[in-house]
């Protein structure tokens, strides 16, 4: 269907877009719809996106236009090649010669074309149905008695696979480890948060909603700052502590707080740092950092912070910070103080619910395993470390089993070149089938987190949980997910928000600091009290801000886990309050990979009042163990 001009005013109208107003313009575009098939509402916003960024007020002119046809005119080529059906060449042979009037019989002209004779009546009829035509069939497997996935044996590279079973790094190495076999049967107080209910519903990111958001966790967390500020020892002399605008002009030292950024795009870099206030205090506005006399730092745009007013930390996030210093002209701040939120005290409950929740831990520990995915190796989809890993399940028989995605990686070969005989949905059912059917007999029980990898899921982040099946010790959390076993509050966040932060950070370390890098980048979250910090998100990432609440972390959490690319670790956190771990990837490549396994112990002091303090990072042991 052709375009009109009437058709060109209307959607103009429709956008709230200047009418053009030369009848050449018009028929410009009336010629540039017609001649390369693009509808007027695809032409009225390739218009709106020139007439935005000229910033003059003005309308399309013809010279825009021209520019715009070569671009349309590229992209239109590119469609007609890319749908365009290959010619074969010519066979090379003396052409058919035929007299059309001695073939007056149907089945000797048939003949001729080396084709099969049919009925008149039956050539303009669809066929229901063609015996002799076989076609591909994808369906849903119906699993039997044995699982499938696994049927076929580990290869003798996959066996014979270096270190197997053994402790590559452990944390609190003093404790002791849970015992494998048959335990004591306790049971395990087992308390999921999971924030979606009702229908998820993405893709609705209005750029209001997200501004609205990061204002209000910024103006969270200053006031979080000022009271942290105000009980400072070096500050308690100041009568009161109250932070100016940022561009504000001001002949004394000064506070000031919000969140750093950086003035373009690219690397953020010691002359490219800004400090964006609130819209209460500062009414949005930005101001120049002068940090060259802040003696150590750790960079990447978004926050200002440091620990003992010894190590600055700036990070790319919504993470709000506080600044001392001067501010002469009201162009630049001349930082000489930094501070940013502290981690969030950890959760005492009272004494009546924590003999509750640890009332199992006075027969013995509890042990929880951890596993992140990939569950296959990258040369077939045959599953054997997720095999290797249920074997270890059945003979240590962990009291809880944590899964991480991706089950069906959106990364790997076969899933890519399309090779795999079932549909995603029933592949990833495939695996669900066989961890039920492997470990039907087995008390541990299984909570399965998605991934952003996973081909068959949602590709978006907050991820809600997969859809429940029929199972009695199969449970599937959201991601990121926030859970309770005994008294030891858990989460964990699969998106690889660790390797994300570190891409971004430039650091110098103070004289004398140990903090490690891993520990340190970790512990932003808790500080941040956020699963997903980092802002703006990096690319694939699909942060949906209209969901922020789902990844916002309401508690802190005592053990945080974050499965990613970044080498296995499990150290605590800043403050040495919290334990985080990277279990590693079950898979490495054609061999195997890592998994964490967790022994909680029970407390060691006698519980009295409600002054006391569980010590959680004291009575976990980690042990990262290949699989």
């Amino acid at each position: 269907m052709s375009v009109t001009q009437g058709d060109v005013f209307e959607t103009f109208e429709q956008y709230d877009l200047p009418k053009p107003n030369q009848a050449i313009v018009v028929k410009k575009c009336v010629e540039l719809c017609n001649k390369y098939e693009l509808s007027a509402d695809n032409l009225a916003n390739k218009c709106e996106l020139i007439i935005y960024n000229k910033q003059d007020g003005k309308g399309i002119s013809l010279k825009d236009l021209l520019i715009l046809e070569k671009k349309v005119k590229q992209q239109w080529e590119a469609r007609q090649t890319k749908y365009r059906i290959p010619q074969t060449p010519a066979r090379m042979r003396k052409p058919l010669e035929m007299n059309l009037e001695n073939l007056t019989n149907m089945d000797m002209l048939s003949q001729a074309l080396n084709v099969k004779a049919e009925k008149p009546s039956d050539s303009f009829i669809t066929p229901i149905k063609d015996v002799n035509f076989k076609r591909r069939r994808i369906e849903t497997p119906s699993f039997g008695a044995s699982p499938s996935i696994l049927a076929s044996p580990a290869s003798e590279s996959f066996k014979s696979r270096p270190n197997i079973g053994k402790s590559v790094h452990t944390y609190n190495r003093e404790l002791k480890a849970s015992k494998s076999g048959m335990k004591l049967n306790v049971e395990i107080p087992v308390n999921i948060d999971n924030p979606f209910e009702g229908r998820f519903r993405y893709m609705y990111d209005e750029v209001y909603e997200k501004s609205e958001n990061l204002n209000s966790i910024t103006s969270y967390l200053m006031r979080r700052l000022e009271e942290d500020i105000s009980s400072r020892e070096e500050t308690k002399k100041n009568e009161e502590i109250e932070f100016s605008p940022v561009n504000f002009p001001a002949q004394k030292s000064v506070f000031i707080a919000g969140r750093v950024v950086c003035d373009a795009e690219g690397k953020l870099n010691a002359q490219s740092v800004l400090l964006e206030g609130d819209r209460a205090t500062s009414a949005g506005n930005s101001i120049r950092l002068d940090i060259s006399k802040l003696e150590s730092y750790a960079l990447f745009p978004g926050q200002v912070g440091i620990d003992e007013l010894l190590f600055l930390v700036v990070t790319l996030t919504r993470q709000v910070v506080a600044l001392q210093g001067l501010n002469s002209t009201g162009q630049c701040f001349v930082a000489s103080k930094a501070f940013q939120p502290k981690c969030p005290a950890p959760r005492n409950p009272s004494v009546d619910e924590l003999q509750d929740d640890t009332k199992s831990l006075q027969s013995r520990p509890t042990s929880v395993m951890i596993a992140s995915g990939p569950f296959t190796t990258s040369d077939n989809m045959l599953y054997w470390p997720l095999n290797a890993l249920l074997e270890c399940v059945e003979e240590k028989q962990p009291d809880v089993l944590v899964l991480a995605g991706p089950f069906v990686d959106s990364a790997h070969r076969d899933v890519c070149m399309g090779n795999l005989d079932l549909t995603f949905e029933a592949q990833y059912e495939a695996v669900m089938h066989t961890i039920e059917q492997k470990l039907a007999a087995s008390p541990t029980r299984v909570l399965v987190l998605p991934s952003l990898n996973d081909v068959h899921h949602h590709n978006v982040f907050p991820q809600p949980p997969a859809p429940a099946k029929s199972t009695t010790n199969i449970e599937y959390l959201p991601n990121p997910a926030s859970f309770k076993i005994n008294d030891i509050n858990f989460g964990i966040v699969n998106s690889d928000i660790l390797m994300h932060m570190s891409k971004q950070e430039i650091s110098r370390r103070a004289p004398g600091d140990k903090l490690n890098r891993l520990a340190r980048l970790s512990s932003h979250l808790i500080s941040q009290r956020s699963f997903y910090p980092l802002y703006p998100p990096v690319k694939g990432a699909n942060v949906d801000h209209s969901h922020y609440m789902a990844f916002r972390m309401i508690k802190r959490p005592d053990v945080l886990i974050t499965p990613g690319d970044l080498r296995y670790f499990a150290q605590t956190s800043a403050d040495k309050k919290s334990v985080c771990v990277n279990p590693g990837h079950l898979s490495k490549g054609t061999s195997g990979g890592t998994y964490a396994m967790l022994t909680i112990h029970n407390l060691k002091e006698k519980m009295s009042g409600n002054a006391f303090d569980r010590k959680p990072a004291e009575r976990i042991r980690v042990d990262i163990v290949r699989i």
